[in-house]
């Protein structure tokens, strides 16, 4: 396993990071460029077409319902390092499609385990159709960036799981730079021409982020990526979008759940790294399967960041020399409050609910009480303050937070073995930041290592609070608390 906590260069943070990269830039525009054909594929050539070189299959062939084919060169121009064995074209189907992918007799291997175990512990809810399998692979066929990126978040989760990994280590790291240099040809190239290739760069993106948070890798690389999702969201604002699309809806639900999760600690950088203003991409929540991270709960994770920001203006407020929060404020917590309390699940998703076994329905409720009753820790810790969460100011305050991540435990222990504890990430730590008895915080240090899922980023987690629990200073409580223990030790936190 590597290392568990590491200082970053850039930390990342509720309110966004500051990146400088010395990578590729993500572009601001997409600029329509087509190759010459006399380069492109033998069918192109026939045609006479201009050839966009996609490979294994041009958007020309796959658009006609061609058969695409390819001269065998003497090296491949679009990801130098691979040797002749891995430029055959093969079949499209994934475990075909790994021969013209695969570096080492892992790679398969790998494949095997995103289908049968990570990508049912991607989606919280059960679904007729696992988009992490019939949409992401179903792309993934005919793009080696993306296939590489899927067998890299696989790797990161089975060598956590395995005693003795080298060799699923280097595989992974392997599929991991191939992507990363994939990913960089294509923002240089700047062909991102058609809606096929929009999807596969944002899921490229979203198992990118999703890696490094199994890899526990610098949280700014996983925070450079998230912004890029969130540049590209943005460019599609400005676009026609099919609202039934569903490798879109998959990506813009990542993006989502990634950014508001790790919208943890408070701080007074003006920018988030969740875009409000992506909500206009909203009518992709109609797609049939929005939902499967969610869980019906979007709308609530959607209150993370007003409660980040009442945090944000109170600090502010303390700054300035007020001692207890302004009437503004008080109008601002109570607004929210109300928000919190008469959240109700969209219709829609109530509907796909009914199709669930009754207990799927009962944990899909009871992990939507646990965000809930984040959202009223943070609510509550916004009010009172960070010099008011010591242990002789606001004692009231204090045990009414206390008290509400004791049942918030209690409530992640009754989902323990389910699926419904995978989302629930965020709630976990914001409580955790409020445990104050050496048995709920064993519990909880149970939780988080003892879970089914075996990933490195829990351990970070459990970590990262046990210097919070131990640090003598006051202030070390609550959301603040724990920026401040991670800004003392150089620490940084991505959890998904």
């Amino acid at each position: 396993m590597q290392r568990a906590m590491s200082a970053s260069p850039g930390k990342m943070s509720s309110s966004g990071p500051v990146i400088r990269s010395k990578e590729a830039r993500f572009p601001t525009k997409f600029r329509l460029q087509h190759a010459r054909s006399r380069t492109g594929c033998l069918v192109c050539r026939k045609r006479k077409k201009k050839c966009d070189e996609r490979r294994p299959h041009c958007n020309g062939c796959t658009r006609n319902r061609l058969d695409c084919t390819w001269p065998r060169p003497s090296h491949d121009d679009s990801h130098p390092g691979y040797n002749t064995s891995q430029r055959a074209i093969v079949p499209s189907s994934p475990w075909r499609q790994l021969y013209a992918t695969t570096f080492t007799p892992v790679s398969p291997r790998l494949l095997e385990h995103y289908q049968t175990n990570t990508a049912l512990h991607l989606q919280v809810r059960t679904c007729m159709r696992n988009p992490f399998v019939t949409c992401v692979l179903s792309l993934a066929q005919s793009d080696n960036v993306l296939m590489h990126a899927v067998l890299a978040v696989s790797g990161a989760h089975l060598s956590y799981k395995l005693p003795d990994a080298a060799e699923t280590e280097l595989a992974t790291r392997r599929h991991y730079l191939r992507a990363l240099n994939g990913l960089q040809h294509v923002i240089a190239s700047g062909r991102v021409e058609e809606n096929r290739d929009m999807q596969s760069l944002l899921l490229t993106l979203a198992f990118l982020c999703q890696y490094e948070v199994l890899s526990t890798a610098s949280s700014s690389i996983f925070a450079m990526h998230l912004s890029a999702m969130r540049h590209i969201l943005a460019r599609l604002c400005q676009w026609q979008v099919d609202d039934t699309d569903e490798a879109l809806s998959c990506a813009y639900e990542g993006y989502c759940f990634l950014a508001l999760s790790n919208t943890i600690i408070p701080s007074t950088r003006p920018s988030g790294i969740y875009d409000l203003g992506l909500q206009r991409l909203r009518p992709l929540t109609k797609s049939p399967n929005f939902g499967i991270v969610f869980a019906g709960g979007h709308d609530l994770f959607a209150l993370i960041p007003q409660a980040q920001q009442l945090y944000c203006r109170r600090l502010d407020e303390e700054a300035s020399g007020l001692a207890r929060p302004s009437p503004e404020l008080m109008a601002s917590h109570a607004q929210l409050s109300r928000c919190i309390e008469t959240w109700s699940m969209e219709p829609a998703q109530r509907e796909a609910a009914t199709d669930l076994e009754s207990d799927e329905r009962t944990r899909l409720t009871t992990a939507a009480e646990c965000i809930r009753s984040g959202l009223r820790i943070y609510a509550l810790a916004s009010i009172a303050g960070p010099t008011a969460t010591s242990a002789t100011q606001d004692a009231h305050s204090r045990q009414s937070m206390r008290q509400m991540a004791e049942a918030l435990l209690d409530m992640v222990l009754l989902l323990a073995g389910s699926r419904q504890t995978s989302h629930l990430g965020w709630a976990i730590v914001i409580a955790g930041t409020c445990l104050e008895t050496e048995s709920s915080r064993s519990h909880l240090s149970h939780v988080l290592l003892g879970s089914q899922y075996q990933m490195a980023h829990l351990v970070v987690v459990e970590q990262i609070l046990n210097l919070l629990w131990r640090d003598a200073d006051p202030r070390a409580y609550g959301p603040y608390g724990l920026q401040l223990v991670m800004e003392k030790h150089g620490l940084s936190l991505c959890i998904m």
